[in-house]
């Protein structure tokens, strides 16, 4: 696909327009729209549209984010695998209804997953990231 056939496309704008609308509501409602930086929108909406490009348009993006997912869905398996050691066959979805299923495959997760952020925070990687 060119450049020129993927600007043409209608969606592409219609995109662009509720980017805009989005931005222009938060300025109506903003409380001090004279401190408002336009320079930092601008920068932090083409940064935004760079990252996006680089994901999705080039090889070396995309597998950044098959590597990413990855990483996450192992992430996910150790904390399935360590519910299926907790709960032990209360983790088979045909053990009980929805609410139950929630209690037992959802929550460990989410406990897991927050106990990794907070390992990730004491040995200071999340400051690096984050740059605070």
């Amino acid at each position: 696909m060119s450049l020129i056939s993927y600007l043409l496309e209608y969606n592409r704008y219609c995109n662009f327009a509720g980017i805009a609308a989005i931005l222009f509501i938060a300025y109506l409602f903003s409380q001090h729209r004279s401190r408002v930086d336009f320079k930092l929108v601008i920068y932090g909406l083409l940064m935004q549209f760079a990252i996006g490009f680089f994901v999705l348009r080039t090889g070396i993006g995309q597998y950044c984010v098959t590597a990413l997912a990855n990483g996450v869905q192992k992430l996910y398996l150790f904390a399935d695998e360590g519910s299926r050691f907790v709960f032990g066959s209360l983790v088979d979805p045909a053990a009980g209804p929805w609410g139950f299923l929630f209690a037992i495959k959802v929550l460990p997760v989410i406990i897991f997953f927050g106990a990794f952020m907070a390992l990730l925070f004491h040995f200071g990687i999340v400051q690096r990231i984050v740059m605070v």
